[in-house]
């Protein structure tokens, strides 16, 4: 039901544009079949996102006149993300994922951007205003916490969750149990040490296991929400000469100079903090 009267009028400008929508459906029935000939004459279908921007030209562009670039991986991510937050495809309102509350909602990182977290559903919660800052202040209560179904986010959002943020949330548990109801000081201090060792010790280990590997390659073994920061980190093990880069045709390859465990992880992570 609509909450008022600006709702109500943006339902009535979607019934008035269903018989253009219908029309649109139609051209694009039209040009996906002709690019399902046009792949599989080539062998294969070589481009899933083609119809994706066929459909997003569509109704973006000629019904709505909104600004559309592409084709760009991120930028689709952003735009899926979006359609479900402002409630185009699914109900018009998205609940709060911990009380249901759904007048108004926020979307709120899990892997934060300063990490490179993606504005993907998997590495967002959807919250009221309240619980996105009890969230933020890792204050949220044991009961609201086991209502986010982590299960449903992105593995490596799932682990920043559980070795981040998480233990600032048993951190407040504790003072709470004690009497104390306030911010904790993690709220000022908390570190992503943890979650950012992890990232550093599972690409030295691909390095160390294949002797040579390729940039690219090493990249996507990441997950999306992870690879902006292990670029990051790639490029401050270059420049802290902890890994050698060579040149092989268009191929970048990496390699380890010397065994981490000759280094020392606390001295290759103090020299990889200098750098992000």
């Amino acid at each position: 039901m609509p909450h008022d009267k600006g709702e109500l009028t943006h339902i009535e400008r979607i019934i008035e544009k269903i018989p253009i929508y219908e029309q649109k459906v139609d051209e694009l029935a039209l040009k996906i079949n002709a690019l399902a000939i046009n792949a599989a004459e080539r062998g294969s279908f070589f481009s899933f996102h083609e119809i994706e921007m066929m459909i997003f030209r569509a109704f973006f562009i000629e019904l709505e006149n909104r600004p559309f670039k592409g084709p760009n991986l991120n930028g689709i991510i952003k735009l899926h993300a979006n359609l479900v937050h402002e409630g185009i495809i699914k109900n018009r309102n998205v609940p709060c994922e911990i009380c249901g509350e759904n007048r108004s909602i926020d979307k709120c990182h899990i892997i934060p951007g300063k990490l490179g977290g993606t504005d993907s559903n998997e590495n967002l919660l959807y919250l009221c205003p309240t619980h996105h800052r009890l969230f933020d202040r890792f204050m949220l209560l044991r009961e609201e916490w086991s209502q986010i179904h982590w299960n449903k986010k992105s593995a490596e959002a799932e682990r920043y969750a559980e070795g981040v943020i998480l233990i600032a949330h048993k951190k407040f548990w504790k003072l709470l149990k004690n009497g104390k109801y306030s911010r904790i000081p993690a709220y000022e201090t908390y570190c992503e040490g943890p979650f950012i060792t992890d990232i550093v010790k599972t690409l030295l280990y691909l390095i160390w296991k294949d002797g040579c590997i390729n940039r690219k390659k090493l990249i996507k073994t990441l997950g999306p929400d992870v690879q902006k920061l292990g670029i990051k980190i790639i490029r401050a093990l270059l420049k802290e000469n902890i890994i050698a880069i060579e040149k092989q045709g268009t191929q970048d390859l990496l390699s380890l100079k010397d065994s981490p465990d000759q280094i020392g992880l606390t001295t290759i992570m103090e020299k990889v903090y200098q750098r992000l």
